[in-house]
This record gives C-alpha cells, sequence and structure tokens, in this order.
C-alpha cells in the first residue's frame, strides 16, 4: 500500500501536531517555516520516544507533550539557516527575538556548514545577557551564497563583535557583515583562539576593526587564512594582537595568511586614525601578500614592536595618510619576552608603493641599539609619495633592485629619497646594503634634496651598482642632489653607482666623512733626502669624485721645521696647470712608521674628476729635505 505523506502548512501547525498519525503516514510535509509559501519548511517524522530538545530547525516539540519529537528526515550536515527560524528581511524576528537567536541555534546543531541565503539578519547585541553576535563553534564552516546580498548586521553602540571564533577548524565565508554603528569599538569578527581558521571572500564594514586576533593570556592563534575580503569604513582593516584597547601579554600568533584583501576608505574612531593592517604582539610567520590597501587615514601596514618572519610581497599600498609601510622598534617599553620579537627577518619585494606621505619607514627605539634587523627590501616600486621613499633606521638591511621615482614632493622641508640614519649617534644605522635601485626624479623646486642620504654616525654600509639621476626628459626633474655622506660616518662603501645630472652637486662628502670606492695603490722606491720626484697615481676613467689620499712609511719622521719634505697631490686636467689638491709636510707633522696618514681635507670641487684627469704626488724637500722610507700613497676614490 502506496505511503500517504501529511500536509501542514507552517513550523507552527507542526508544534500543534501531536504526531497521531495513521499507519500509512509515516511522514509530515511542512510546506514553510513561518508561511506556507516560504519554502522553509521540511518533511519530518515522529519519533515516539524522544525527548530532545527542541532546536528549531532539525527538532521540534509539540506543545504539552513532553515524550515524542518531530525529526527532520535528510543528511543533518548541512542546514539553512532560514530553516532554523532566520527571516533575513532585516526586521526583528517574531515574539521580540532577532534573527541571530535562530542562526546561533543553526551554529550550535549538528550541522556541520551553516549555509546562509541572500538575506540581511538583524542581530540584537546591545545588552548585557547578549554581548556578542556569534559564537563559532569547533569544526563549522558557516557560508552565504552571495557576500554582497548576504548580509548580517549589528546595531550595537558599545564593543560588540558580530562573529567571536575561539575554537579550531572554522570557516567563515561569503557573508557582508557590517555594523550600523560607525562608532563602534568592536571589531566585526573577533578571534580569542584558533587553530585551522579560513575568513573568506567576505565583506567587513563599519567599526574599529574587521578582523581581530586577541588572544588572552598565553592563547595562540595559528594556521589563519584571511582571503578574499573586502574591509572599509574601519579604524584597522586588521589587527593582529589586541582589539580595542584591552591589553593583554604572553600570547603568540603564527602562520598566518593575508592574502587577496582589499582594505579601503578607513575611518576615524576611538582613540583617533588607524591602519590597514596593524600589528600589536607577538606574531611570527606571517605572510601579506597581494593585497590592495589605499585611502587609510594613517598607514597601510604598521608593524608596530612586533613580527618575526614576515613576507610582505606583491601588495599595493597607495594613497594612506601617512605611510605605506611602518616599522618600529622599541624593546625599552615592550620588551620582547612578553610582546615578541620587534620586527625581524622580513622580506619585503615586488610591493607597489604610492601616493603615501612616505613610503617604507624603519624606526628604532629611544634605546642605543635598539634596532630592527635582517631585513630584505627589494624589487619594489615606491613612487609619487609626498615625502621620504625609504626612511631607515636599522641594522643588517639590504636594499635592492628598487624602482624609486617621483617622490619627495612636498616643500616643507628636505625630504631625501633614500635616507639612512637620522644623524643622531642612537640613530645610526649600520650594515646596510642599497645596491642596483634606480633612484630617479625625487624632489621639487623649491627644497634642495638627495638621492641617496647617508647621515651622520652610520656605519658599514654598502652603496653599489645604483642609478642616482636627474632626468630632464621625464617628469619632476628636480632631484636637487645624488649622493651625500655625512660626517662621522664610518667605512662607506661607494662603487660602481651612475650618479649624474643633479641640479647643484652630484656628490656632498662632509668633513670628516669616511668612505671608499676604488682603491689605487703606489708604492715608489725609497726617496732619499733632498730627492724630487713626481709620479702617476690614477688616469681617471670615467669621471668620479676624489675621497681621499692615505700615506704610509716604513720609518718615523720626526717635525722638523728647518729640514722637511713636502707632499703635494695635484690634478691635471688638460694643457690646464695643474691644481693643487691638498698638500702634507713634515715641517709640522711626525709620521709614525706604519701608521696610515690620511688627509682628507679638499674642498667639493677639488673632488671632482673628469675622465682623463691625471692625479699625481709631488715630492718637494726644504734644507735637506728628509727621507721618505719605503713609501706607499693610496688614492680612494669613486667613479660616478
Amino acid at each position: 500500500m502506496p505511503v500517504d505523506v501529511e500536509i501542514l502548512g507552517t513550523i507552527a501547525d507542526l508544534r500543534s501536531y501531536d504526531g497521531s498519525l495513521p499507519a500509512n503516514k509515516q511522514t509530515v510535509e511542512v510546506l514553510g517555516y513561518y508561511t506556507k509559501d516560504d519554502s522553509y519548511g521540511g518533511t519530518f517524522y515522529w519519533d515516539a520516544l524522544s525527548t530532545a530538545t527542541d532546536d528549531g530547525g532539525f527538532t521540534f516539540a509539540v506543545i504539552g507533550v513532553a515524550t515524542g519529537r518531530w525529526i527532520r528526515t535528510g543528511n543533518h550536515d548541512t542546514i539553512d539557516v532560514k530553516r532554523f527560524g532566520a527571516k533575513g528581511d532585516g526586521s526583528a524576528a517574531p515574539s521580540g527575538s532577532d534573527d541571530g537567536s535562530f542562526i546561533r541555534k543553526a551554529v550550535l546543531s549538528v550541522a556541520k556548514t551553516i549555509i546562509v541565503p541572500v538575506g540581511s539578519y538583524y542581530f540584537v547585541a546591545n545588552h548585557a545577557t547578549d554581548p556578542i553576535g556569534l559564537d563559532i563553534p569547533a569544526g563549522k564552516t558557516i557560508i552565504g551564497v552571495d557576500k554582497n546580498n548576504c548580509q548580517f548586521y549589528m546595531d550595537a553602540p558599545v564593543c560588540r563583535p558580530i562573529i567571536v571564533i575561539n575554537a579550531d577548524n572554522v570557516v567563515v565565508s561569503t557573508l557582508k557583515l557590517r555594523h550600523l554603528q560607525a562608532d563602534n569599538t568592536g571589531s566585526i569578527i573577533k578571534v580569542l583562539a584558533a587553530d585551522t581558521l579560513n575568513i573568506e571572500n567576505c565583506i567587513l564594514d563599519t567599526g574599529f576593526s574587521g578582523v581581530a586576533f586577541a588572544p588572552p593570556s598565553n592563547s595562540t592563534i595559528c594556521n589563519v587564512i584571511v582571503q578574499g575580503c573586502e574591509m572599509m569604513h574601519l579604524k584597522f582593516g586588521l589587527y593582529i594582537g589586541v582589539d580595542g584597547g584591552d591589553l593583554v601579554e604572553n600570547d603568540h600568533i603564527f602562520n598566518v595568511l593575508i592574502n587577496n584583501n582589499i582594505i579601503r576608505d578607513g575611518a576615524t574612531r576611538a582613540g583617533g586614525d588607524g591602519d590597514g593592517i596593524k600589528t600589536l604582539r607577538r606574531c611570527d610567520n606571517l605572510v601579506i601578500t597581494n593585497n590592495i590597501i589605499t585611502t587609510q587615514l594613517r598607514d597601510a601596514l604598521d608593524l608596530f614592536v612586533s613580527g618575526d618572519k614576515i613576507i610582505i610581497a606583491d601588495n599595493v599600498l597607495k594613497d594612506n595618510l601617512i605611510k605605506g609601510l611602518d616599522i618600529k622598534s622599541d624593546r625599552a617599553n615592550y620588551p620582547p619576552g612578553l610582546w615578541g620579537t620587534n620586527g625581524q627577518q622580513m622580506t619585503i619585494s615586488n610591493n607597489l608603493i604610492s601616493g603615501n606621505a612616505s613610503g617604507i619607514s624603519i624606526a628604532k627605539g629611544s634605546a642605543t641599539f635598539d634596532y630592527n634587523y635582517v631585513i630584505d627590501i627589494s624589487h619594489n616600486q615606491i613612487f609619487n609619495n609626498t615625502q621620504t621613499a625609504l626612511n631607515i633606521c636599522a641594522e643588517y638591511i639590504n636594499i635592492i633592485g628598487n624602482m624609486i621615482f617621483n617622490n619627495c614632493l612636498s616643500t616643507a622641508t628636505s625630504y631625501h629619497a633614500v635616507k639612512i640614519g637620522d644623524n643622531t649617534a642612537k640613530g645610526n644605522s649600520r650594515y646596510v646594503n642599497i645596491s642596483d635601485n634606480v633612484v630617479l626624479n625625487n624632489g621639487n623646486s623649491t627644497v634642495s634634496n638627495y638621492g641617496i642620504y647617508i647621515s651622520a654616525y652610520c656605519e658599514y654600509c654598502n652603496v653599489k651598482g645604483n642609478t642616482i639621476r636627474n632626468d630632464i626628459n621625464l617628469e619632476n626633474p628636480y632631484q636637487n642632489g645624488g649622493l651625500y655622506v655625512n660626517l662621522a660616518t664610518k667605512e662607506i662603501g661607494i662603487k660602481d653607482n651612475i650618479i649624474k645630472d643633479h641640479l647643484t652637486q652630484n656628490t656632498s662628502f662632509q668633513t670628516g666623512f669616511d668612505a671608499y670606492g676604488v682603491i689605487n695603490a703606489v708604492t715608489p722606491a725609497t726617496i732619499a733626502a733632498g730627492t724630487a720626484q713626481e709620479f702617476s697615481l690614477m688616469t681617471a676613467r670615467v669621471p668620479g669624485v676624489l675621497l681621499s689620499f692615505t700615506m704610509v712609511l716604513s720609518a718615523t719622521i720626526t717635525a722638523n721645521a728647518t729640514d722637511y719634505a713636502s707632499i703635494e697631490f695635484q690634478r691635471k686636467r688638460g694643457v690646464a696647470a695643474p691644481v693643487s689638491l691638498l698638500t702634507y709636510t713634515t715641517a709640522t707633522n711626525t709620521v709614525t712608521a706604519f701608521v696610515p696618514i690620511n688627509n682628507a681635507v679638499m674642498t667639493a670641487a677639488n673632488r671632482i674628476m673628469l675622465a682623463g684627469d691625471v692625479i699625481i704626488a709631488k715630492i718637494t724637500h726644504t734644507g735637506t729635505g728628509q727621507q721618505l722610507l719605503n713609501p706607499s700613497f693610496t688614492i680612494n676614490y669613486i667613479e660616478t
């Protein structure tokens, strides 16, 4: 005999039907949840022995019946939130409840995947008994069918996240999540602890932060992907470490991929302006790739006293009010034992950084030797920033293969395209390699500047193979100077650069600098007392700049105002009379055996070499003169 199916109109009808079915009617078909036309009913069978809790979706109790339940037929691994009573029409649900309560029941059910149909789902979350929107348990996936039209929204004026994650193996996908109160001080998605979390293809709109990683003390967030999302009208797009000012310590965040997101149109919230992505806590193995971060009211990326083993690659960091990328160290106030490493082992490559106040800034802390270190900055396009393209106070840094063009547009003060150090003893930079970059047309017509500026107290820097030029055939031909090396520097290597066509000077070396380029050494035989000699040190192959001359003898000469030797370094240019560059005399100077005498006091004009210039050493004597035993003369210069 065929089995008939009882037809009911709504879930309300199901809850008032006691299950007294004829033997041939094993199931009932419910046409809709609230009305017979909404299509969110389903097929149910009567379990006469069940006392399971009425969850509003899979199991329904009959009013006044203690034993016996209606059970939804079929697979319980996946469920639609509207089959749990969510309306998605943007209005409060029946009996003064809200869509959030029905969605919570769906999420807490046995289903592993919760489907969100098209609709606007309202969460009431503005009172003490309902402090959050939705807490996602372990192993759950909540996914919308259309991120533009599956919206969760909350009208809470205080710190209320729409979604909280404090569990492992969670997926949040294809939803639009929006705070209606612009000054809500909470995050949209708040992650307290998680291992294996995907937040993907969502729209996060309005509030303090889009996603906040805020583990309580001694908690862990790891193996996280935030991908394909759009975040807007937020103080922070992603806040990694702390949320809304709640200070915690000893947490750990690692193995995080932030990929292919758009973070735009930052907004002022409680405490001021914010960044696209900010780190402020122990954070290791962080990869930030293929994102567009634009129009933030502070920085696109702010790695503040945090970050170890970080890759920042293939991003567009554009039109942010302050910096494209800001990296800071402050071990005194944020000790690494509690807060994590203050920025080390980073790769910053293939990014487009444009239209910000400054491009990349790496700032040290107030204490001596409080540096960020082991950072590679390579193959970025940095252009049209109004201030400095690269401002680096750090150590063990590679700056390689970047295109640095049309920056330093502000006339407020002198901004240099690449600035190493900050001219203070505590702000010196060390072990910085600046190689194979193009530094082109950075500056403006009002304020002078340099393409590469090495500040005082910097040590062990290498400037090699760069093209530093002002090209009048391209836009903004106002790069005033090429390379500047300040006083009190130590071992600044300069070699194989093209430095040319600047408005004022290609190079500037301040008194007291210490730099080296190409070294030529000449070791003539012993020069007897009273014997005049002249010999060539070098012939310039290409234009260049003289840095210094050094003389070493193998026997001490005591200063003697009557009988002495004079060593004059001269430049011969074509048929013109030789120009004296500098003179050293033993009349007033004692020469100690095997101790180099380095006299680099030359005028800026005398330092300039043209192709074909011959640099000579001329030895003369006064009185009986003095013997120069086994002399060695060295010339130190750079080619431009």
